[in-house]
């Protein structure tokens, strides 16, 4: 299993159990097409969540690193998550 893996896994588990709901999909990992290149891209978890003719996207990044998380990995993972039309990041550290 590679490095941080672990922690992907958990933090999917708890995000589908604390998010119980036939709306709210959760998905790891989740590739999402690149708006500007057309690649897909990986995220380490998505969660999908459906609200009448609304769909949210939250990408969830997991960094299993002994370092705290940098300004230019901040960035770009907002970067990212805009151009793979995410709605909102968060780090999980």
């Amino acid at each position: 299993m590679r490095k941080g893996r672990s922690l992907e896994k958990l933090v999917a588990y708890l995000e589908r159990y604390l998010s119980a709901d036939e709306l709210v999909t959760v998905e790891a990992p989740k590739r999402l097409r690149d708006k500007s290149t057309g690649r897909l891209r990986e995220h380490d978890v998505v969660i999908t969540i459906k609200s009448g003719h609304h769909t949210v996207l939250i990408a969830i990044e997991c960094r299993d690193r002994s370092r705290p998380v940098g300004v230019e990995q901040l960035e770009g993972f907002a970067k990212k998550c805009e151009e793979t039309g995410v709605n909102q990041g968060v780090i999980v550290s």
